[in-house]
């Protein structure tokens, strides 16, 4: 699915709510990273002129603290060429389209 595709359809959630049992994969090259703990980073995925953000959440991931923390630690913000894509479930943000990671190919 398009990042546009994306915001299209799940773009109206209210502020909180989210689809437990809906995967999508998107696509998109990773423009910034912050990290708010070793358990929680938030990336801003950008592909055809749209962005939306994804929360990678340890407690959601199917990881141990520490593999999600090493894993995470090692995803850098991409270059023009690199195209990751991401397996997530949609979810709502106060500031825009939002995403919980699920998994990060890159």
């Amino acid at each position: 699915m398009s990042i546009v595709d994306y915001i299209d359809k799940y773009g109206n959630l209210g502020n909180g709510e989210h689809i437990e049992d809906v995967t999508v994969s998107l696509a998109g090259r990773i423009m910034s990273k912050r990290s708010s703990s070793s358990k929680l980073f938030f990336y801003d995925l950008h592909g055809d002129g749209a962005k939306v953000q994804v929360m990678a959440d340890a407690s959601k991931s199917g990881l141990d603290e520490a593999e999600f923390a090493k894993f995470h630690s090692s995803v850098k913000p991409m270059k023009h060429q690199d195209e990751p894509s991401v397996k997530a479930a949609p979810v709502s943000s106060t500031v825009h389209a939002a995403v919980r990671t699920v998994e990060v190919f890159g």
